[in-house]
């Protein structure tokens, strides 16, 4: 390409304002379900709603909700974790009035939290379903004239009862995770004046049928370290992320023990500013594929719990959003790169063909 020579302010860019504008479609939270895979797309063709979309081998990319619907939240003012799907049962929450929905196979939607008044009042996220399908564990935040209260509550996937509390007392609270067999939940909590990047807690509780808790107890985390992320494997071991070596790391409680899975200069965490994030998730293999982030530029990863050895993924992407999920040993992520715009992709965590799904395209010369 010949070079130009131009006023400063009078030289034509190739790329145009309306271009970045028309190609600027944001995409999150993305998830798998069985063979369909699930993510957010924010529009600006249509005034920045947020669409729920889903892909499946013989139906491509297809929205879920009905036209209007705005998925997101306004817990933490930030919000993410606005929708699950799992196991047949879909729920969203509505940025415009901040109510849970079911959303059933026609998209029909079935309102599940009372309508919060004064409006707004009422929000949610992070959710998670437990016991079968029937209950929804997630965080609430109550706008109350004395203040802002944060809890974990749980309410049936059919909204026949108000939501119940089920955790209070602490400041702030993300990541209830219920573990494979339905009998533990972990969750993470933090109070003013820190931030969860500065000190939270892991708790774990047993879980009863009716949704609600037995006496706490305290896994990891204080006033100086931070912990991300707790997850439990297909085999009910408890997994998490803390900076405790001033790296984020994995570690998982083994026994009475905290153990580090793969001790590293990097990060394999994120800074909590919205709900559900996941930088690592757990395949059929016994494996773990990761992202991490050493030096600056993020790698996807598999962890092999037994030899304690990291193998990168041949991704093209050099920045990869925190949603990594996977099913089976099929992985879904966020990836970009200097060159290429967010796409969403799939691939396989032994190593298998990359799919991209949505985005990744410019439509611009790399040059």
């Amino acid at each position: 390409m010949p070079k130009r020579v131009a006023p400063y302010g009078r030289w034509e860019s190739p790329i145009s304002a309306k271009q970045v504008a028309e190609r600027t479609i944001a995409y999150d939270d993305v998830r798998l379900d069985g063979e369909a895979v699930y993510w957010l797309e924010s529009r600006p063709q249509e005034e920045g709603r947020t669409a729920l979309v889903r892909w499946t081998p013989d139906t491509g990319n297809t929205d879920v909700l009905p036209p209007g619907f705005d998925v997101g939240s306004r817990v933490h003012e930030y919000g993410g974790g606005a929708y699950f799907v799992g196991g047949g049962v879909l729920i969203a929450s509505s940025l415009d009035d901040g109510r849970l929905y079911r959303v059933t196979d026609d998209r029909v939607i079935v309102p599940l939290t009372p309508e919060p008044v004064p409006p707004g009042s009422l929000r949610y996220a992070d959710l998670r379903v437990i016991e079968g399908g029937k209950l929804l564990i997630c965080v609430r935040e109550r706008h109350e004239p004395e203040g802002v209260i944060n809890e974990l509550v749980c309410l049936p996937v059919d909204g026949s009862v108000d939501p119940w509390i089920i955790a209070g007392g602490h400041d702030f609270y993300s990541f209830p995770r219920p573990s494979p067999d339905g009998r533990q939940l972990a969750w993470t909590t933090w109070d003013h004046p820190r931030m969860p990047w500065d000190g939270t807690d892991l708790w774990v509780a047993d879980l009863r049928a009716d949704g609600r808790l037995g006496v706490p107890r305290h896994v990891a985390g204080g006033p100086a370290e931070s912990i991300f992320q707790p997850e439990w494997s297909p085999g009910g071991e408890l997994f998490f992320v803390s900076d405790r070596s001033g790296w984020w790391n994995l570690y998982w409680e083994k026994g009475s023990e905290i153990e580090p899975v793969l001790p590293m200069e990097a990060e394999f965490g994120e800074a909590q500013w919205e709900f559900d994030y996941s930088t690592y998730t757990f395949s059929d293999s016994g494996r773990i594929t990761c992202r991490y982030r050493p030096g600056g530029l993020d790698h996807l990863a598999v962890v092999d719990l037994e030899t304690g050895k990291l193998e990168d993924l041949d991704v093209p992407f050099t920045s990869l959003k925190p949603y990594v999920r996977g099913s089976s040993d099929r992985v879904a992520f966020i990836g970009a790169s200097a060159t290429r715009p967010p796409a969403v992709a799939v691939t396989s965590s032994t190593g298998g063909d990359l799919n991209v799904l949505a985005g990744g395209e410019t439509g611009i010369d790399d040059a």
